[in-house]
């Protein structure tokens, strides 16, 4: 028998108890909120964005690199660009095919006079965490139950559930002369649309690879010690042919997803063609 963690036992608890309250609140407000009807419910979703945040005031380690520059002397203070990262992982979303309301018509947005609070801090500031180089953004927490004893939910917070109930109660509309699918074909809106046979598996396997997040079956690249020492450092096996990325040149982190050699297909799937011919399958990268 296998004996749970604390931590791990009370994430499964709080995940039952927050799938049995958006049953209850889809179940209880789609009579007076239709919408509900037609949403999605998406159980431990992984959500991923980023975006540069632009107009940050230089921290002190730039200023004095860019002083060190004779042409970047006089920018030393210009402001910077920043990559926020955000990463989150839900016990669950709910999804429409309709947009929200906005917070600020896009006639307000364009009007000239709107005040927006501006920060020009770096988040490190703040406390926001930095991983690699980048700034990770973790939304601030709101406890809907204190805890769960004997089965009995303890301390519940009517404001976050007033909150929720409120989300609910948005209800996704239409906007008008917003084109919502810029980027789609008008033939071809889904994988289904594609008349030939190969591109459409071979889109629909592509994908689900890529949303499954495996890893790579192959270990990521390094140099090891003894290249750095008897190649790089002192070079004295330039004799031997270059086969390594770091003698060619090339950077394996700028790898694209179609930089790989296509699947190859055994001659006997290809008896009418010459034995030089259709070895590598099709694949059809925009």
């Amino acid at each position: 028998m296998k004996i749970c963690p604390k931590s791990e036992l009370e994430n499964i608890t709080s995940s039952s108890i927050i799938r049995q309250i958006n049953r209850i609140i889809i179940n209880k407000l789609s009579r007076s909120h239709p919408h509900l009807l037609n949403s999605q419910v998406d159980l431990d979703p992984r959500i991923e964005s980023c975006w540069y945040a632009g107009g940050m005031d230089p921290p002190v380690r730039i200023r004095k690199f860019r002083k060190t520059l004779a042409w970047m002397k006089e920018h030393a203070d210009d402001p910077i660009d920043r990559l926020m990262v955000y990463i989150g992982k839900p016990c669950l979303t709910v999804r429409s095919k309709l947009p929200l309301k906005t917070i600020v018509t896009h006639s307000e947005a364009e009007n000239p006079d709107l005040q927006i609070p501006f920060f020009s801090y770096d988040p490190r500031c703040v406390g926001t965490p930095t991983e690699h180089r980048h700034m990770a953004n973790t939304p601030e927490e709101m406890k809907l139950f204190e805890d769960v004893k004997d089965g009995k939910i303890i301390g519940l917070n009517e404001d976050v559930l007033k909150l929720l109930i409120k989300f609910y109660s948005n209800v996704p509309e239409n906007r008008l002369g917003v084109n919502m699918t810029p980027y789609l074909s008008s033939e071809e809106k889904v994988v289904a649309d594609y008349e030939d046979n190969e591109k459409r598996e071979w889109l629909e396997r592509e994908y689900k690879y890529l949303v499954a997040n495996r890893p790579r079956h192959h270990d990521f690249y390094e140099i090891y010690s003894w290249e750095k020492i008897y190649k790089i450092d002192n070079k004295t096996r330039f004799m031997e042919k270059r086969l390594r990325p770091f003698e060619l040149f090339i950077k394996p982190q700028n790898r694209t997803l179609d930089d790989r050699t296509p699947k190859y297909i055994p001659r006997k799937l290809r008896p009418d063609l010459p034995r030089w011919k259709g070895r590598n399958a099709k694949e059809f990268f925009p």
